[in-house]
């Protein structure tokens, strides 16, 4: 049976109004190199930059929505300066990244006190803004403590080089730990040294970050402040 003049003129035009909105439609342009943020976010870690490393991981942490975490007091110039920090950082190139279109897991490795670290940072595609951002942090809990036993101790306050916690004397409202860099950081307990375990071993401790295990200041006494 023969078509019809008319269907086969109907079907051309909306081939061809199909055909010219794909022609007009642009192209995404090409997306920056999804390692990028990596670099600058351990860049600003290496160099005592916390003010930038917050605004790079903000979305990544987001609100603990903890209140026994705190996530600002230690994430500062003042202490990120006055710590040891990371060094010598590598970020693996973007062909080896691994993932998908919009989620891409990053390889990266730095020197921290002469240990080497290697880890993964992961990062997504933010289409309104048109940018990795960080899905992932780096940021670790530390926790400081006065301990007996495994079931009698207490947070204590603390001071690092650049701030000082002060913990309420009541342990239901003391604050469990504190977000921190990888660095490495000098903590001074502020207990009786007489009251030490062990009096030789000091109220100060260097806490390193090791991003495989939770840090802590542990200070074991006779009797908790």
């Amino acid at each position: 049976m023969p078509r019809s003049p008319k269907r086969t003129l109907a079907v051309s035009v909306a081939v061809g109004l199909a055909l010219s909105a794909t022609a007009c439609t642009p192209a995404e342009p090409p997306r920056p190199d999804p390692t990028e943020v990596v670099v600058e976010y351990l860049e600003a870690i290496a160099a005592g930059d916390a003010s930038t490393a917050r605004e790079l991981d903000a979305d990544a942490i987001g609100d603990p929505q903890l209140p026994d975490v705190d996530a600002d007091t230690l994430r500062t110039d003042a202490v990120l300066a006055g710590a040891q920090r990371i060094e010598n950082v590598t970020v693996d190139p973007a062909d080896q990244t691994t993932g998908d279109e919009d989620t891409r897991n990053v390889s990266f490795q730095y020197e921290l006190a002469g240990k080497q670290e290697r880890s993964v940072l992961s990062v997504m595609w933010n289409t309104e803004e048109g940018e990795w951002q960080l899905s992932s942090s780096l940021t670790s809990a530390l926790m400081v403590s006065a301990e007996v036993s495994r079931i009698e101790m207490k947070f204590v306050s603390f001071e690092v080089p650049g701030a000082t916690v002060t913990q309420v004397d009541d342990p239901e409202e003391s604050t469990m730990s504190f977000l921190v860099y990888p660095a490495v950081y000098s903590v001074t307990a502020d207990i009786d040294p007489a009251t030490l375990v062990d009096p030789t071993a000091g109220v100060t401790q260097q806490v390193a970050i090791d991003l495989a295990v939770q840090p802590a200041a542990s200070f074991q006494v006779t009797q908790l402040p």
